[in-house]
């Protein structure tokens, strides 16, 4: 992690550098490790990855880690498997996996 840390360091001196000579240049946020770690998992979770797949790329102990620090990201999996339970009975729809989304939803909604 410190070369990680480094790396950052370097980007936002030669960012800096470009900037004081007058030239193009791109302000560069230094971002913790942990924070890219959460956007990472936040964009697995949204795109339909299962928890447990989750879970395994972070290392986590057990699922419950996972959901437990990322239930936030999946508030619309109570509303799906309603959505799924009414769909069966009143017969409009077939049953569809859970993690199947709308058409529209992106990754940044």
């Amino acid at each position: 992690m410190r070369n990680y840390y480094r790396i950052i360091d370097q980007i936002q001196k030669e960012q800096e550098e470009l900037r004081m000579d007058g030239k193009p240049y791109v302000t560069f946020p230094k971002i913790r490790f942990h924070d890219l770690r959460y956007i990472y998992a936040t964009i697995l979770l949204k795109a339909g990855i299962h928890p447990k797949i989750v879970q395994e790329r972070l290392g986590h102990s057990s699922i419950n880690v996972t959901l437990d620090t990322y239930s936030h990201v999946l508030p619309n999996l109570q509303e799906a498997v309603l959505k799924n339970i009414d769909d069966s009975i009143t017969g409009e729809k077939t049953i569809l996996p859970v993690e199947e989304k709308a058409p529209g939803n992106t990754l940044l909604e």
